[in-house]
């Protein structure tokens, strides 16, 4: 038997998300005692749900513009960060 007493609330709001991977015994203590308990509706849920889905895209587009981006103190690079300077 799980024990969802121990998660935060963010951990119950991510289990939340992906409920239908629960076993059917698991899946109905937790939205009948803990979430209930705890007060989290299904729209508290939606919404949890579109904020971890914006951070990630967030991540996402990080990730890509640091591929091709680097940055000395003042200035900022677009290309490779192996370039070579030309003859001065």
């Amino acid at each position: 038997m799980p024990n969802y007493e121990q998660l935060t609330r963010d951990e119950l709001l991510n289990l939340a998300q992906e409920r239908e991977q629960l076993t059917a015994e698991a899946r109905d203590l937790f939205e009948g005692a803990e979430l209930a308990s705890r007060k989290i509706t299904a729209d508290e849920i939606q919404s949890y749900a579109r904020e971890a889905a914006a951070d990630e895209r967030v991540k996402e587009r990080r990730k890509e513009r640091s591929r091709y981006t680097y940055e000395t103190r003042s200035t900022r690079f677009l290309g490779k960060k192996n370039r070579v300077p030309g003859p001065t």
